[in-house]
Protein backbone atom coordinates (compact mmCIF):
# COMPACT_ATOMS: atom_id res chain seq x y z
CA UNK A 1 0.00 0.00 0.00
CA UNK A 2 1.11 4.09 -0.82
CA UNK A 3 0.70 6.66 1.18
CA UNK A 4 -1.72 9.18 -0.16
CA UNK A 5 -3.04 6.13 -2.75
CA UNK A 6 -6.27 4.40 -3.05
CA UNK A 7 -6.18 0.95 -2.73
CA UNK A 8 -8.24 -1.73 -3.16
CA UNK A 9 -8.11 -5.23 -2.77
CA UNK A 10 -10.25 -8.14 -3.66
CA UNK A 11 -9.89 -11.70 -2.50
CA UNK A 12 -12.43 -15.10 -2.75
CA UNK A 13 -13.01 -17.50 -0.77
CA UNK A 14 -13.38 -20.80 -0.82
CA UNK A 15 -13.82 -23.99 1.67
CA UNK A 16 -11.45 -27.26 1.82
CA UNK A 17 -13.58 -28.48 -0.79
CA UNK A 18 -12.53 -25.95 -3.53
CA UNK A 19 -15.88 -24.65 -3.46
CA UNK A 20 -17.15 -20.82 -3.07
CA UNK A 21 -18.33 -20.10 0.11
CA UNK A 22 -21.71 -18.24 0.35
CA UNK A 23 -21.25 -14.85 2.35
CA UNK A 24 -25.18 -13.96 2.58
CA UNK A 25 -25.62 -12.63 5.77
CA UNK A 26 -21.84 -12.53 6.40
CA UNK A 27 -20.16 -9.48 8.21
CA UNK A 28 -16.91 -8.82 7.87
CA UNK A 29 -14.31 -6.46 9.96
CA UNK A 30 -10.41 -5.68 9.50
CA UNK A 31 -7.76 -3.56 11.64
CA UNK A 32 -4.82 -1.86 11.72
CA UNK A 33 -2.93 -1.03 13.81
CA UNK A 34 1.14 -0.03 14.46
CA UNK A 35 1.54 -3.64 16.98
CA UNK A 36 -0.34 -6.14 18.08
CA UNK A 37 -1.58 -3.96 21.32
CA UNK A 38 -1.48 -0.42 19.87
CA UNK A 39 -4.76 1.52 19.25
CA UNK A 40 -6.90 0.80 15.64
CA UNK A 41 -5.37 3.18 13.08
CA UNK A 42 -8.47 2.19 10.66
CA UNK A 43 -10.62 0.12 10.78
CA UNK A 44 -12.26 -1.62 7.86
CA UNK A 45 -15.75 -3.15 7.97
CA UNK A 46 -19.01 -4.27 6.21
CA UNK A 47 -20.80 -1.58 8.07
CA UNK A 48 -18.71 1.62 7.23
CA UNK A 49 -18.69 0.30 3.04
CA UNK A 50 -15.14 -0.02 3.69
CA UNK A 51 -15.61 -3.56 3.08
CA UNK A 52 -17.60 -5.53 0.46
CA UNK A 53 -18.77 -8.88 0.50
CA UNK A 54 -20.27 -10.86 -2.58
CA UNK A 55 -22.73 -12.90 -1.13
CA UNK A 56 -22.49 -16.60 -3.41
CA UNK A 57 -19.46 -15.31 -5.25
CA UNK A 58 -17.64 -15.56 -2.12
CA UNK A 59 -15.73 -12.47 -3.21
CA UNK A 60 -14.41 -10.01 -0.63
CA UNK A 61 -13.21 -6.49 -1.69
CA UNK A 62 -11.30 -4.16 1.13
CA UNK A 63 -11.27 -0.90 -0.26
CA UNK A 64 -9.30 2.85 1.45
CA UNK A 65 -9.14 5.98 -0.45
CA UNK A 66 -6.01 8.19 -0.97
CA UNK A 67 -7.02 10.94 1.69
CA UNK A 68 -7.57 7.15 4.00
CA UNK A 69 -4.15 6.21 3.29
CA UNK A 70 -2.62 9.40 3.76
CA UNK A 71 -3.85 9.71 7.31
CA UNK A 72 -1.10 7.20 8.17
CA UNK A 73 2.17 5.35 7.41
CA UNK A 74 4.96 3.10 8.74
CA UNK A 75 7.19 4.14 10.75
CA UNK A 76 9.68 2.36 9.32
CA UNK A 77 10.55 -0.66 6.93
CA UNK A 78 11.67 -3.00 9.90
CA UNK A 79 8.67 -2.76 11.46
CA UNK A 80 5.56 -2.34 9.38
CA UNK A 81 1.71 -2.08 10.56
CA UNK A 82 -0.32 -5.10 11.67
CA UNK A 83 -3.99 -6.29 10.50
CA UNK A 84 -5.96 -9.16 10.35
CA UNK A 85 -9.51 -9.86 8.64
CA UNK A 86 -12.11 -11.68 10.43
CA UNK A 87 -15.49 -12.98 8.68
CA UNK A 88 -18.51 -14.07 11.01
CA UNK A 89 -21.10 -15.84 9.60
CA UNK A 90 -24.20 -14.27 11.27
CA UNK A 91 -24.06 -16.75 14.20
CA UNK A 92 -20.78 -15.56 16.11
CA UNK A 93 -18.75 -18.41 14.38
CA UNK A 94 -15.66 -15.77 13.32
CA UNK A 95 -12.86 -17.04 10.97
CA UNK A 96 -9.91 -15.16 10.65
CA UNK A 97 -9.12 -15.40 7.11
CA UNK A 98 -5.50 -13.34 6.37
CA UNK A 99 -3.37 -11.82 9.11
CA UNK A 100 0.67 -10.23 9.06
CA UNK A 101 2.20 -6.92 8.50
CA UNK A 102 1.46 -4.08 6.01
CA UNK A 103 3.91 -1.62 5.05
CA UNK A 104 2.12 1.57 4.08
CA UNK A 105 5.01 3.28 2.12
CA UNK A 106 5.80 7.13 2.23
CA UNK A 107 4.62 8.94 -0.55
CA UNK A 108 6.92 10.98 -2.26
CA UNK A 109 5.03 12.84 -4.93
CA UNK A 110 2.79 15.51 -3.49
Amino acid sequence: MFQGSSWQFTLTWKDNANQLVNLTGYSAKMQIREGEESPVLMELNTSNGRILLGGASGFISLKLTATETGSFVSSDWANPHMYDLEVDDGTGKITKLIWGPLANNREITR
